[in-house]
């Protein structure tokens, strides 16, 4: 393991707690057999972790240490196998993954037994447990961009529509993150809007990350052979949310970031900014643990690394 220190600017909040990263413990993945493309990772309070790998078409457990537990999953349709395994997120024995731009999401037991597969109404774009074990999916469905209720058995529960939809595809696409108070937040890739809403539907707010524009700039592009210009942002806002067990919202920005995919901007289940860290290289993904840990999965090297949450 090697050990980094982070770099984290404090918004002046007096009446709010703070929120600093420290000591980055990266895991050793450098021999390169057990990751080639993380795409996703979660996991439990015991510090184990669970991660999805596309380009290997699989998933792997690793315990608290690193060590590799277990690993499952090969190429192909059929139960425990990937087209290109996604988005995936744990809830006590469950782990959920869906298959990227599909409709198809697998449920496992913690020992990655294969337990059932179901498909969305709509492709998946980002999926989350929320407190009580009902799966939040970010979905491209016939009628747009919505976010879909499931219960334990994949039997759709209820489709809310987010309050930002603009109808344009390239600006409708968000994520999704749960707190552990209830509130599910909804970040947009390419707006600086985040929505939060509760767990029966019921739209609670939404906010702003300070330091980031409301759009990215535009250009105009022609597609294909059709004669028709259309406009396409430069680029994108976010990478990736989680939230934490005290409910701050924790957002990896992106290309419009002073530090492309370095910068985690921590925020309140109210948009009240706590702080801006800056990790020490670029990630694709983050989540933070219920052990109070930022697990990152970095984006040159494949590797994962995990900061200690220090609140004050």
């Amino acid at each position: 393991m090697s050990l980094f220190l982070l770099l984290c600017f404090l918004f002046p909040q007096t009446d709010q707690q703070r929120v600093t990263l420290h000591e980055a413990a990266q895991y050793d993945t450098s021999n390169g057999t057990l990751f080639v493309a993380p795409e996703s990772v979660s996991g439990w309070p015991d510090g184990s972790l669970v991660i999805s790998d596309r380009l290997q078409y699989t998933i792997t457990c690793l315990n608290s240490s690193g060590e590799l537990v277990a690993q499952t999953g090969s190429r192909g349709t059929g139960p425990g196998q990937f087209s290109s395994p996604g988005s995936l997120d744990c809830f006590q024995d469950r782990i959920a993954v869906a298959d990227f731009a599909s409709t198809r999401v697998q449920i496992f037991s913690r020992n990655l037994t294969h337990h059932l597969t179901f498909q969305s109404s709509g492709a998946v774009i980002d999926l989350r447990y929320d407190p009580h074990g009902a799966l939040w999916i970010s979905a491209h469905t016939s009628e747009g961009k919505r976010l879909l209720k499931y219960d334990t058995g994949g039997n759709l529960r209820a489709t809310l529509t987010p309050h930002s939809l603009s109808g344009k595809p390239f600006y409708d696409v968000f994520l999704c993150a749960a707190g552990s108070q209830g509130e599910l937040f909804l970040a947009y890739l390419v707006q600086n809007v985040i929505e939060v809403w509760d767990t029966s539907g019921i739209f609670l707010r939404q906010f702003s990350i300070p330091g980031l524009p409301h759009r990215p700039p535009e250009r105009t592009m022609n597609k294909g052979t059709i004669p028709r210009h259309i406009r396409v942002p430069t680029g994108t806002l976010i990478r990736s949310i989680s939230a934490d067990q005290r409910g701050n919202l924790f957002v990896l920005g992106a290309d419009y970031s002073k530090h492309p995919g370095r910068d985690v901007y921590v925020l309140t289940a109210q948009g009240d900014p706590l702080a801006v860290c800056t990790l020490p290289s670029p990630a694709s993904h983050i989540w933070v643990s219920p052990s109070g840990h930022l697990v990152c999965i970095q984006t040159q090297t494949a590797e994962l690394s995990r900061y200690r949450l220090i609140y004050n």
